[in-house]
């Protein structure tokens, strides 16, 4: 397996691992952003720059995997990781780690998928 093969599927299990957690309440970012309205708060504005980290380190290791739209693997990644420590929190942990695994699974398969040229990486 490839290190950014690697990277995806360990970052993924580390947010299984959080939802499982005693304890565990969601995102502290998501749960943050959502008591501040205006886009321009510092709460905000620090939540954007993590989100954006987050999702740099993300289409990093897709691009080092060899994705061809690592932009677009990592927008599935971060919404399929916001949706599971939603549902983690409000749902069952167990099916939501489930599902987490398999989606990301199934986005390290997509690495080897040719895209079709509609499919536009734009990040």
């Amino acid at each position: 397996m490839s290190r950014g093969r690697a990277l995806i599927s360990e970052i993924g299990a580390e947010v299984g691992a959080e939802i499982g957690h005693e304890g565990f309440r969601g995102c502290a970012f998501l749960n943050a952003a959502s008591e501040f309205e205006d886009r321009e708060n510092p709460v905000r504005r620090v939540v954007a720059d993590h989100r954006g980290w987050y999702f740099d380190r993300i289409r990093g290791a897709f691009l080092e995997a060899g994705h061809k739209r690592p932009g677009n693997a990592a927008r599935h990644f971060v919404m399929l990781r916001d949706g599971a420590v939603t549902a983690g929190y409000l749902d069952s942990p167990t099916t939501a780690q489930r599902t987490l695994k398999r989606g990301v699974e199934g986005l390290i398969r997509a690495i080897d998928i040719d895209h079709m040229p509609h499919d536009v990486d734009d990040g």
